[in-house]
């Protein structure tokens, strides 16, 4: 019960995390934008970027909660699971030519530290659930 439970908090703490990071990290520099093209203006457009980030965002945030949770790891290893997994996403977006324009190799690059901060995220959640968490409050209250 205890490992399945595990599981599941990474995957949704991991889906959640994951997906407002992405969501933040595609929506602000939209919104920023003061361009305006034939679609209409670029800042209109933000809430399409939250939309994708919350959608992919959240679906590698689950992976990396995934990861964490099954396999129980400290905080430094779910933070280098997702920077693993942020690295991926990097090195597909420049093959697929994220390299010519500015803000999408932005994207690309932040998604290393963002893919970190999902799994230090979901590891330490995790790790309340397998006691480290309550040792420390418990021996506090012992003080």
């Amino acid at each position: 019960m205890g490992r399945l439970l595990k599981t599941t908090v990474g995957l949704i703490v991991g889906a959640v995390s994951g997906g407002v990071l992405a969501a933040i990290v595609l929506a602000v520099p939209t919104y920023l934008d003061k361009g305006c093209g034939p679609l209409g203006c670029v800042k209109d457009w933000a809430i399409l970027g939250i939309y994708i980030g919350l959608g992919l965002g959240g679906l590698t945030g689950a992976l990396i909660g995934l990861v964490v949770g099954i396999s129980s790891l400290s905080k430094s290893k779910g933070a280098a699971v997702g920077a693993v997994v942020g690295s991926i996403i990097m090195v597909v977006l420049f093959v697929m030519g994220a390299g010519g324009d500015t803000l999408v190799s932005a994207w690309a690059v932040l998604s290393v530290p963002t893919g970190a901060l999902v799994g230090l995220i979901a590891s330490t959640f995790v790790g309340f659930l397998s006691g480290s968490g309550t040792r420390s409050l418990h021996h506090a209250d012992t003080i």
